[in-house]
Parts: structure tokens; C-alpha cells; sequence
């Protein structure tokens, strides 16, 4: 199942940017059902300077693979899905180009960690995303859909990877933010 392998992958980027020295807080421990705009709100409760939403795509040919990062429409844009922007679009939660930023160093190390086609960094406005309270992401490491994909995300060494991949984006991203600031 999807969420028992987004938890296990989740659980990884923990402990591997725990090693790292962040400080991380997971909008669950075990497996019970958190809504979506909870999931959003607890970074704004938290205080959390970072959100990452841990998927894994699912598509019905099952031939889709690859990674792909999502961050917040900004203002007035269209999603990377195209259609016309809502009459009452949502407003960026105003970190658009934090999050950009932040999608763009993450997906950038998902490609080489996994050696998979790079779907690239999109726009959306998951609810996720548009609750958050900080600069957010969400990543979508794989299909689950398609055999041959299925079995590489549930193998333990490439979560491990992938999750070396997302701090590696979490810190390149901190380094940046550090150095604007001064």
C-alpha cells in the first residue's frame, strides 16, 4: 500500500536529517489518518521552518516511472496540470520562490540518487501545500503502479538513498537561504 510506503520513506528522511542535526517533527508516528489541511496547519502549530509531503505516484497504464517534486502555484499561475487559473485562486503562501528553490535542490538529487526519468519540478495547489506555513514540498519518489518501479521503492537501500537525496536537497537549500541572509 501507498501510505505504508510513504511512512516507511518518511521515517528514512527523518532519521537521516536527524543525523544531519535538524530537528524533525512528523505530522504522524504510527499509522493513523491525519487530514490534509491538518497535515498543512501543524507546520504553522510547529513553527516548522521546512514542510516535505512524502508520495509515491500512481498512474492506471502502469508504465509511468520516475521522480517529480511539487511546490505551491505561485499567485495567478496555473498549475503544471494547465487549465485556467480558478476565479478564486488560492493565494501562494507566500513563499513562492523558497519553495521553488527548495523543489529545485530536492529533485535535483532524486534524479541521480535514483537513476530514474526526471519528471521535473511542478506546480500544484495540493492542500498540502496551500495550508503550509513555511516553504513546502511535495515529493513523489516513484510509481507504485508500475511492477518493476513497485519493487525498487519498497527495497529498504534505494528509500535510503532517496532519503540521503531529500537531505542532501534540505541542506544545499538551508546553505542557500544561510548565505541570502547575510
Amino acid at each position: 500500500q501507498e501510505k505504508t510506503l510513504n511512512f516507511a520513506l518518511a521515517q528514512k528522511i527523518r532519521d537521516e536529517l536527524v543525523k544531519r542535526g535538524f530537528t524533525v517533527k512528523m505530522t504522524r508516528d504510527t499509522d493513523k489518518d491525519v487530514s490534509l489541511d491538518a497535515r498543512g496547519n501543524l507546520s504553522g502549530t510547529l513553527k516548522a521552518d521546512l514542510f516535505i509531503s512524502v508520495h509515491h505516484n500512481a498512474a492506471g497504464n502502469r508504465t509511468g516511472t520516475g521522480v517529480e517534486t511539487f511546490a505551491m502555484t505561485p499567485d495567478g499561475c496555473r498549475s503544471t496540470g494547465g487549465g485556467a487559473v480558478p476565479k478564486q485562486a488560492t493565494l501562494s503562501n507566500r513563499y513562492d520562490g523558497a519553495n521553488l528553490n527548495l523543489a529545485q535542490e530536492i529533485q535535483s538529487r532524486l534524479v541521480k540518487a535514483t537513476g530514474g526519468p526526471d519528471r521535473g519540478v511542478k506546480f500544484a495547489r495540493f492542500r498540502v501545500l496551500v495550508k503550509a506555513h513555511c516553504p513546502a514540498v511535495l515529493v513523489e519518489a516513484g510509481f507504485i503502479t508500475t511492477p518493476k518501479e513497485e519493487l525498487a521503492i519498497a527495497d529498504p537501500a534505494r528509500q535510503r538513498k532517496v532519503a540521503a537525496a531529500v537531505a542532501d536537497g534540505v541542506e544545499a537549500f538551508n546553505r542557500r537561504t544561510a548565505a541570502m541572509k547575510k
